[in-house]
């Protein structure tokens, strides 16, 4: 099931995409309520797409600051949804170049009918969440048969032919389960994403202690530097330890990319989805981007921690995660707790 598109500001293919996943089903649409914009979808896509225009914010004086460029990324939620309950409740796409369509989807609704479409369609990519063994994953998604269904959509991809990879949210709960998972994704000959869990959402009500600390993720790391060669299809996304290797992480909030919630929230952090900009039942997206007071939170903050200022690596990380910061030492403004220097 699709829950969520990153809209790069493209093509007017995206509309016959939408419409033909709603017509297969991969898209559940929200019933009809007052909190619900989807139904304008296709109104805040041509919002969108105005903000590729160059240089016209310098035209209005108001708009006349350093974030006159159209945002490289937008998350436009099209439902809140779910036919899952999973703990850590967090999806992403990625973009490389150009247009490109990723569906993240946890796998249980993939039949033989719409695993056929989506080879049709020609998906650059299906990613598939799965975060351990049988026992492990199912206790992870809150369904008892959510593995064997996860597992019969992937087949049904590789069957299929469709490009798919694996995602695994990581966390104390799953961190034992990485072999195993590894060698699922090498039988099924596709690449393999592991990334940490983040304290939002419904994981953000967890023990503090579920999270990977930051002496674990080094452990973590390290054993995978060794054996990385003989695992080229596995990425692991652990920020500060691909700073290290000379790759910028920065908090991109606000400043390139925003999130459009199902209700219609704009907002700079689909992840601190409380610091709400506008809503695009009641705003123009064009103007709550421009607008000089908006995204102010991401866009003016400061470290507060005098250790990141004299740190060789500030200007690659610019203190981290506003989401661990805020949710874990409550102050957004904090050095990321998960900082192993």
């Amino acid at each position: 099931m699709l829950r969520e598109y990153d809209i790069y500001l493209s093509r007017d293919y995206v509309y016959a995409i939408i419409k033909k996943y709603q017509e297969v089903g991969i898209i559940i649409p929200v019933k009809a309520e007052k909190t619900s914009f989807v139904q304008d979808k296709t109104q805040i896509l041509t919002e969108l797409k105005l903000l590729k225009k160059k240089n016209y914010a310098s035209k209005n004086p108001a708009y006349n600051f350093n974030f006159n460029y159209s945002p490289f990324r937008v998350a436009l939620d099209l439902t809140q949804r779910s036919n899952l309950k999973c703990s850590h409740c967090r999806t992403k796409s990625d973009d490389k170049n150009n247009w490109q369509i990723f569906i993240v989807t946890n796998g249980i609704l993939l039949k033989p009918k719409i695993t056929a479409k989506l080879a049709e369609l020609k998906i650059d990519n299906v990613q598939v969440s799965l975060d351990g063994s049988e026992e492990i994953h199912n206790k992870i998604r809150g369904m008892p048969n959510a593995y064997r269904l996860t597992i019969y959509g992937l087949e049904l991809l590789k069957e299929h032919k469709v490009n798919f990879s694996l995602r695994t949210t990581l966390s104390r709960i799953n961190m034992g389960e990485i072999p195993y998972l590894l060698k699922i994704s090498e039988r099924l000959g596709c690449k393999h994403t592991i990334s940490l869990a983040l304290p939002s959402g419904k994981a953000k009500s967890f023990d503090k202690n579920i999270f990977i600390s930051a002496k674990e993720q080094r452990t973590i790391y390290e054993k995978f530097q060794a054996i990385k060669n003989e695992l080229p299809h596995v990425e692991f996304r652990i920020p500060f330890f691909e700073i290290l290797e000379g790759k910028p992480r920065r908090c991109l909030a606000g400043k390139s990319y925003f999130a459009i919630k199902s209700n219609g929230d704009i907002v700079g952090c689909k992840l601190l989805p409380e610091y709400i900009e506008g809503n695009v039942k009641r705003e123009s997206v064009k103007e709550v981007w421009l607008n000089r007071n908006s995204f102010s939170r991401f866009r003016q903050f400061l470290i507060k921690d005098e250790r990141c200022s004299v740190c060789k690596y500030f200007k690659m990380c610019n203190g981290g995660c506003r989401v661990t910061a805020q949710n874990l030492c409550g102050d957004f403004s904090a050095r990321d707790p998960w900082c192993p220097l």
